[in-house]
């Protein structure tokens, strides 16, 4: 829908979710890329992602038809529930939580759960963690 800037997500629901352009990871590209190579790889052609280059961030600016095109299989995360008449709204800014670690793809961040024992300990495992992301490491 460029009028609105958005897409029309089928998702499994009854209603298509909805997927706003300033809900698009400014690694929306690079997410896109991901998944295309993930959906292609077989047991016999696995796909190296050691290799996986990182695509130049989307403009804030810009427009959903310039990113999405055709129908991309996307990744999303659910940020809201449908509501009646309404489908649920998406998010591409992915934020997989785990116990004591969230795990964003593509984000330079690295977030410790403030219940961990890890962080309890001193401040060594932050950057241990900060370490493991090659991006932020120095």
């Amino acid at each position: 829908m460029p009028g609105l800037n958005a897409a029309f997500i089928d998702v499994g629901f009854e209603k298509d979710a909805f997927l706003h352009y300033t809900d698009l990871s400014p690694y929306a590209k690079s997410l896109l890329k991901f998944t295309n190579l993930a959906m292609s790889a077989t047991d016999a052609n696995p796909v190296d992602f050691s290799k996986f280059e990182v695509e130049p961030e989307i403009v804030k600016t810009g427009k959903i038809s310039e990113v999405l095109s055709g129908k991309p299989h996307v990744l999303v995360q659910i940020l809201k529930e449908p509501i009646a008449a309404k489908g649920p709204r998406l998010s591409c800014e992915l934020s997989l939580p785990g116990r004591f670690v969230v795990i964003t793809p593509f984000n330079n961040i690295v977030a410790v759960s403030k219940k961990s024992i890890l962080l309890k300990k001193g401040r060594g495992y932050r950057k241990l963690l900060m370490r493991l992301n090659p991006k932020t490491s120095e």
